[in-house]
């Protein structure tokens, strides 16, 4: 089960890229969460006050119900089975009266644009995941339900459960005119905040204090780059490892309250561009200041995230920021290079009097499960989420788990299901499991299998199998996911506000105020270009589009509210 818990993260990580790619073009790649709206959502009011019908125990005849999918290169099928025929379309037959019929499926990187051209031609199956573009291209078009009162009547308990967990934002975005569009294919950003990552051993050695407070990390960043913490006496060490498109650095941001590609509320509730706001100039100035002192990487600016990693596994790295799952990549690499390495995850260090919020996109896997208008029975897809969600979340039979999620042969099982959508918190939920269990408080016995499992690798690592280290920094005492139950508990999280599609003007614009902007920060933190250029990057990211866009997403903003 190791590598599939992994895999069910890092597949939710890759959505929110993607819909980040959608709804803004310069985004970072590992965002997380979200914050409470404060507008409302006509279609998750309606269903929040309506008690739902029961679904059929059985659909009598049977119905069938087409689709599409993608899959990823792990996928692997047992023997004799295929798309169409599994232990997952079996039990929906038998069990549902649900016939799921797949017409193809592709790699994922391939999704988009065979959806793309399959919408283009006006055939499309009964249901599928639809992208932030396509759903609205396909409501223009009268192509899909309103799955409003769907929703509203029969959406079963852990549907229910799940989509909440998530917030209003993704069911706000999947709803056009006041009409529920789209089920969310729910993600998990929300548990994958990027904290800061240190090297603790070489704290310990330089006999410097925990991340804290801002002051410690600028402490702990210069004498990670400046005082050869590794011991061989070379400048060849990293404060803090930054990328070339500086997604890594709004984290950073954060801690200043700065917030990197966004759309933000001013006083006025009006939505204003963040990465043009005069917090954004006073990190610049900081980052500029640690660059000028040898604290990041003078060559960050060829490095991707790829590079970045090597550089951590190759040990040159005091600090960088990821999600928690950085404790199997890179920093397994990292403990296998070194068994003395020893790292720690941490909150985004305070600033002032305020903690750091960390900026977040929609919490959705690339989009939104809709279904083909006139298609039979639609309420049939909420029984398949029903199924995948029962089976792969809530389910403590070892029996069930080996069947439909993961087997000693097939650790690939779970994505054989039709249709899914992600717990916003199950990570951080197992973390929380695994230390109630390590502390004696509940009986290992009474938790879910993923989180037996866990514990046995755990188990194994404590008794000094060092390829579990990884895992035990994830979930064991003191792991990161304890950082994103800390941003969960206390709702640190700021939220884009723009849920959409990318309006028209953002596409005919975005591209050159994506670079001008990249092109700008990236000068003022090398130095090229004095800070005060950043007021003239402002006036021309105005003039050269800003301003219509940030007109017409207002107008947007204003009409769903």
């Amino acid at each position: 089960m190791k590598r599939s818990i992994l895999t069910a993260l890092l597949l939710g990580l890759i959505g929110s890229v993607l819909l980040a790619a959608c709804s803004n073009n310069n985004s970072p790649s590992n965002e997380t969460g979200k914050a409470s709206p404060t507008g409302t959502n006509p279609a998750s009011e309606t269903a929040s006050e309506t008690a739902p019908a029961d679904l059929p125990a059985k659909f009598d005849p049977p119905v069938e119900m087409s689709y599409v999918s993608y899959q990823f290169a792990t996928l692997k099928y047992d023997k004799g089975d295929d798309v169409n025929n599994n232990v997952w379309t079996r039990m929906l037959k038998d069990e549902y009266g649900i016939i799921a019929n797949n017409l193809w499926e592709v790699p994922y990187a391939q999704y988009l644009q065979k959806t793309d051209l399959m919408i283009a031609s006006g055939d499309i199956p009964d249901f599928f995941v639809a992208s932030p573009t396509q759903l609205r291209q396909l409501y223009d078009a009268d192509m899909i339900e309103d799955l409003t009162d769907i929703y509203a009547n029969y959406a079963p308990e852990l549907v229910r459960k799940v989509q909440d967990a998530a917030g209003d934002y993704p069911r706000k975005a999947a709803t056009i005119d006041r009409k529920l569009m789209g089920i969310p294919f729910t993600g998990v950003l929300r548990e994958s905040v990027n904290g800061l990552w240190v090297r603790m051993d070489w704290v310990k050695k330089l006999g410097l204090p925990e991340p804290k407070t801002f002051e410690d990390f600028m402490a702990l960043a210069d004498a990670f780059a400046n005082q050869d913490p590794d011991g061989n006496n070379k400048k060849d060490t990293i404060g803090l490892g930054l990328d070339k498109d500086l997604a890594m650095t709004a984290p950073f941001m954060n801690t200043m309250h700065a917030y990197k590609s966004i759309w933000t509320k001013d006083a006025d509730g009006k939505l204003v561009y963040s990465s043009t706001l005069p917090a954004m100039k006073e990190a610049l100035m900081k980052l500029n200041e640690m660059y000028e002192k040898g604290i990041l990487d003078r060559e960050f600016v060829v490095k991707d995230p790829t590079k970045l990693f090597e550089d951590v596994t190759a040990n040159k790295v005091g600090m960088f920021y990821s999600a928690g799952t950085a404790g199997a990549y890179p920093l397994q690499g990292s403990k296998d290079n070194d068994p003395n390495v020893e790292w720690k995850m941490f909150p985004l260090p305070a600033y002032d009097d305020q903690p750091g919020k960390f900026q977040t996109e929609l919490d959705v896997f690339h989009g939104f499960w809709v279904v083909k208008k006139g298609a039979k029975n639609p309420e049939a897809l909420l029984r398949i989420l029903e199924q995948w969600l029962a089976k792969f979340y809530f389910n403590n039979s070892d029996e069930a788990h080996k069947q439909f999620v993961s087997g000693a042969d097939n650790d690939t099982i779970w994505m054989e299901s039709p249709a899914k959508m992600y717990m916003p918190t199950r990570n951080r939920d197992f973390y929380l499991l695994v230390n109630e269990v390590l502390a004696g408080k509940t009986d290992q016995s009474t938790v879910p299998p993923g989180v037996r499992d866990i514990l046995g690798m755990i188990e194994k690592y404590k008794a000094g199998d060092n390829q579990f280290w990884g895992q035990n920094l994830i979930y064991g005492e003191g792991g990161s996911m304890g950082v994103a139950d800390y941003y969960i508990n206390n709702n640190l999280y700021v939220q884009n506000e723009f849920i959409t599609a990318p309006l028209q003007i953002m596409v005919d614009r975005g591209t050159n105020l994506t670079k001008l902007e990249l092109d700008a920060f990236t000068k003022i933190i090398t130095g090229n270009q004095p800070i005060d250029s950043f007021d003239k990057f402002v006036t021309d990211w105005k003039k050269q589009g800003g301003d219509e866009i940030t007109e017409a997403i207002n107008e947007w903003y204003t009409a769903n509210q």
